[in-house]
């Protein structure tokens, strides 16, 4: 889980960013801080070309930018973000509706006996969250488990999955990436309609599609990659093409 802070106290910064790192080097459960910002426009800058999972974000950010501001604009790109606001106003958490924000967590600066407990029930709460993404089908994301480790990978960039020659291992092929990792094709097979398996060695994303060659029996994915198709699931892959809604991919 990717995690970005932004605090315009230096010192509550790195407070904070410690607390993170030393839990998650403790649990060893992929936590990793991507970006630690006094100033919303390096923030800004960042989610224009990548994303995170988790903000902590400062309401007063001694900007023309506030917190309330930042988080409007991450929502506008991102939904299922995660949101934690810190604040030395009590008062302006009100805004957070008036801004149309939700919130995971609220962490006052004035209770600073209690804030490591305070950031770390926030950081297990997006956690949990972030886990139970990729197991919600409506949300489009195909979770990628490694150990205790999880990585939610949109299915829209999926292209297709091979067998690796380590035994027991699949790699993924994706528009951001190769990813190498143990589990089964059947297993992928099965977790959504439009993984189909081509090959014994390969399941493919049949709406990231570029050409099907029946007559060279191989498909030609969107990002020029080529897949074989076994004869005996040449028919059924053209259904399966056939059968896709005009509206998608």
């Amino acid at each position: 889980m990717k995690v970005i802070l932004c605090e315009d106290n230096e010192k509550i910064l790195e407070q904070i960013a410690l607390y993170i790192e030393n839990y998650a080097l403790i649990e060893e459960n992929g936590i990793e801080i991507q970006l630690k910002a006094t100033d919303p426009f390096e923030v800004i800058s960042y989610i224009q070309s990548q994303r995170a999972d988790c903000y902590f974000l400062d309401i007063d950010l001694g900007s023309e930018i506030t917190g309330l501001d930042l988080a409007k604009q991450i929502r506008s790109l991102d939904p299922l973000a995660s949101i934690i606001f810190i604040t030395s106003h009590s008062e302006m958490l009100r805004l957070t509706f008036t801004y149309h924000v939700e919130a995971l967590d609220f962490i006052m600066k004035d209770e600073m006996l209690s804030i490591k407990e305070k950031v770390l029930n926030a950081l297990k709460k997006a956690h949990q969250k972030y886990n139970k993404i990729g197991i919600q089908p409506e949300l489009h994301y195909f979770p990628l488990r490694h150990g205790e480790f999880v990585k939610n990978i949109e299915m829209g960039s999926i292209m297709f999955f091979k067998v690796s020659n380590i035994a027991h291992k699949i790699t993924l092929h994706t528009t951001q990436g190769i990813y190498e990792y143990y589990d089964s094709l059947n297993t992928v097979e099965e977790f959504d309609s439009h993984f189909f398996r081509t090959h014994r060695s390969y399941v493919i994303n049949i709406k990231n599609i570029s050409k099907f060659d029946k007559k060279q029996k191989q498909v030609i994915m969107k990002d020029g990659s080529i897949c074989p198709v076994a004869f005996r699931r040449v028919k059924s892959l053209e259904q399966a093409i056939h059968e896709l809604p005009t509206n998608e991919p």
